[in-house]
């Protein structure tokens, strides 16, 4: 057989080397070059996938920085009640045209606590938006209203904007041994039949809910996917990145997030008005057999003040602003009070206890 010999370094015997063999050899440069390109391919993905995260990392490094001066979100996310607010923040809203600049205190209240010392009845307020009061200032807002008319009566508020009726009970729970009320006032909006069985707000996160049988399903991630950012990890970013939680909300508020999310409401309206109402008066009941006196209040969306819809006739309720709130007492677009609205019902209020 035909063939040449290579001498190795380390035995004396040749070695026969078959064309094959030779073959393979002359290949040998290739192969290293192949390997080389791969090598440099996986080089520069990585450093290509290092430098996006490197650059992720200071946009979002900016974007905080920015947030926190410029406009720091009142809400943090809580694995419990879904969010509560930030303590001891202070930021200025815009509504319409209107500033007014809002204080959070410790816990998370809109008002501070009373002092040790302070023998004032404690008088703990619950609700949603329309106690928590964003729209207007501080100043402006009927809890502070009501307390300068009321000097006898210490106010606390616990409004969280988008809180359901569940959410609310859980918080008294919560905040029951460090309050301390002696009395509740219970402030409920014609939204809470739909909050208690959606699990989630969709400007913010997910929430616990109640079930048509009427048991407390706790916060789950499941039904909020879909109005989370497609790429992986979506919730844990939603939860722990602002320039994610920033760009989710811009893109549920776009035509497709919109469509999304009504898709995504498909459960919760089909949930039977009857059945809302019977889950809001179990709750109601929940808060009253807490055993501390409450006053049930409902409030008047603007649609209903002008006669365009139907009043939220609650049963329960002690007191209906409908009767003191005019159209004038609204925004023009938003559904909140205005600063007018803010003083008849700080003025309805004032005459309780």
């Amino acid at each position: 057989m035909l063939g040449y010999t290579i001498r190795s370094s380390e035995h004396s015997q040749a070695a026969p080397v078959t064309r094959a063999s030779r073959s393979a050899l002359n290949q040998l440069p290739h192969t290293r070059e192949t390997i080389s390109a791969a090598r440099s391919t996986v080089f520069g993905l990585a450093a290509s996938l290092l430098s996006s995260i490197a650059a992720l990392l200071a946009l979002e490094v900016g974007v905080r920085l920015w947030v926190a001066f410029a406009m720091p979100n009142i809400m943090v996310l809580d694995p419990a009640l879904g969010w509560r607010h930030r303590p001891n923040l202070t930021r200025t809203y815009y509504t319409e045209g209107v500033s007014g600049t809002v204080r959070t205190y410790a816990y998370g209240l809109r008002t501070p606590l009373p002092d040790r010392t302070d023998s004032r009845p404690r008088v703990l307020v619950l609700g949603d938006s329309f106690v928590d009061g964003l729209e207007v200032g501080d100043a402006d807002h009927f809890i502070t209203r009501w307390a300068s008319a009321r000097k006898d009566l210490a106010l606390i508020n616990a409004g969280v904007g988008g809180y359901s009726t569940i959410q609310q009970l859980m918080l008294l729970d919560e905040l029951r041994p460090i309050v301390k009320p002696d009395r509740l006032v219970l402030i409920v909006d014609r939204s809470d039949l739909v909050d208690n069985v959606e699990p989630y707000f969709a400007g913010i996160g997910p929430r616990p809910r109640m079930t048509e049988a009427g048991e407390l399903a706790p916060l789950s991630w499941e039904p909020f996917r879909p109005l989370l950012l497609p790429v992986p990890g979506a919730a844990w970013l939603h939860a722990n990145s602002v320039l994610a939680y920033l760009v989710r909300n811009r893109f549920v508020q776009s035509a497709w997030g919109v469509r999304i999310q009504k898709a995504a409401d498909e459960p919760t309206r089909r949930v039977p008005e009857t059945v809302r109402r019977r889950v809001l008066s179990q709750l109601i009941g929940d808060i009253v057999a807490r055993g501390i006196p409450t006053t049930i209040v409902a409030t008047a969306r603007q649609e209903v003040v002008r006669g365009q819809a139907p009043a939220f006739a609650l049963a329960e309720a002690q007191v209906d602003l409908a009767e003191v709130l005019r159209p004038s007492h609204f925004y023009a677009k938003d559904i909140h009070w205005n600063a007018a609205g803010h003083a008849v019902v700080a003025s309805r209020l004032s005459r309780l206890f």
